[in-house]
């Protein structure tokens, strides 16, 4: 049953991508090819009309408006500490923007997806060692 859910949802994913223009989808596939692969236990969702994925809680996402593509890293505290690498790009809060023109590079990423894992493992782990 669980597969069901998941197909369904990636199905959903899908045709939420379809529906930006070329290279708006080029952008957020890739995007979405990285995240999976660092993060391959997550569960991929659509969640206020973005996409989603859940680690030990909600993990990253991105969307897309007709100004600009959005990577939410899901934590302003983990994103400041990442200025060095966010020069260039609009940032504020937990997101980033970006453009097709110029996407977020994996290197970047990668770290912010690594950290938000990490991030949200331990907060698991101290509500489990407090029960």
């Amino acid at each position: 049953m669980a597969k069901e859910n998941k197909i369904q949802t990636s199905q959903e994913v899908d045709g939420y991508i379809a529906s930006f223009p070329k290279p708006v989808q080029a952008a957020l596939a890739q995007l979405r090819q990285w995240i999976r692969k660092l993060a391959p236990e997550a569960q991929e969702q659509m969640s206020y009309k973005i996409a989603c994925y859940k680690h030990q809680g909600m993990l990253v996402g991105f969307g897309a408006t007709e100004n600009h593509c959005s990577f939410y890293a899901c934590s302003a505290t983990i994103l400041g500490s990442f200025k060095e690498g966010l020069k260039g790009f609009k940032y504020s809060g937990g997101t980033i923007h970006f453009s097709p023109e110029k996407p977020i590079p994996f290197s970047l990423v990668k770290k912010l997806v690594q950290q938000r894992i990490k991030q949200n493992e331990d907060l698991a782990a101290g509500k489990k060692s407090k029960k």
